[in-house]
C-alpha cells in the first residue's frame, strides 16, 4: 500500500512540475521582460513627458472639468492610453505605425502609461499631444476654431473640438454627427451619475 502511494506521489510530480513550470515560466519572462522594457525605454523618457505637462498651457495639462468629463465620454470605447501611447510614440520617435516592432513597443507603452501616471494626468497628456491639421494641443486647436481660450468653451464647443482629432472640420456633417454622438453619451453618463447620487 505505501509503494502504491509512493508510486503516485512519484507520477503526480513527474506529471504536474513540467505543466507548472511551462505555465508559470512564460508568466515570469513576460514580468521580467516587460520591467527591462520599462528601465531601458520608457524610464529615460519619464522626466521628458513630466517636462511636457509641467511646461504645458494649465488649461490642457489640467483641462476644465467639462472638456475632461466629454474627453473621457467620447473615449469609451477606446482607451485614452492608446491615444496618448500613440502620440508619444510619434513626438519622440517620428515613425510609422507598422509592423511588428511597432506594434509591440505601442502595446508596452500604453500598460506602461496606465502604471506610470493616473487618470487625470494621461488626460492632461491627451490635451496637450492632441494634434489636427499640424496644430499641436487642444488650446491652440480651441483658438484656431472657436477664438476663445477652453475654460470659454461650451459643451458643444467641447465636443467638436474633441471630435475633430478625429474627423476634420471640413467635413462638418461627420464632425456634427460624431459630436452628437458625444453629446448624447455626455448625457446619458450625467443621467447615470445623477441616479446613483439620489
Amino acid at each position: 500500500m505505501v509503494n502504491v502511494h509512493i508510486m503516485t506521489q512519484l507520477v503526480h510530480a513527474r506529471l504536474v512540475r513540467p505543466v507548472v513550470i511551462g505555465l508559470v515560466l512564460p508568466v515570469i519572462l513576460l514580468v521580467v521582460g516587460a520591467v527591462c522594457y520599462d528601465i531601458s525605454s520608457f524610464e529615460p523618457r519619464r522626466n521628458e513627458i513630466t517636462k511636457l505637462l509641467a511646461s504645458a498651457n494649465p488649461d490642457e495639462s489640467h483641462p476644465p472639468a467639462q472638456l475632461r468629463r466629454v474627453i473621457v465620454v467620447a473615449h469609451k470605447n477606446y482607451d485614452i492610453s492608446n491615444y496618448v501611447a500613440r502620440q508619444l510614440l510619434f513626438y519622440f520617435d517620428d515613425v510609422k505605425n507598422e509592423g511588428i516592432g511597432w506594434n509591440l513597443r505601442f502595446a508596452m507603452w500604453v500598460r506602461l502609461i496606465r502604471f506610470h501616471y493616473d487618470n487625470e494626468e494621461i488626460v492632461g497628456l491627451y490635451a496637450v499631444l492632441a494634434d489636427r491639421d499640424h496644430i499641436k494641443g487642444l488650446g491652440n486647436l480651441s483658438q484656431k476654431y472657436f477664438s476663445k481660450p477652453i475654460p470659454q468653451l461650451t459643451e458643444d464647443e467641447c465636443a467638436l473640438l474633441v471630435a475633430s482629432l478625429q474627423i476634420p472640420f471640413s467635413e462638418t456633417e461627420r464632425l456634427r454627427a460624431r459630436a452628437n454622438e458625444i453629446l448624447k453619451d455626455l448625457a446619458k453618463s450625467k443621467r447615470m451619475t445623477d441616479g446613483r447620487g439620489s
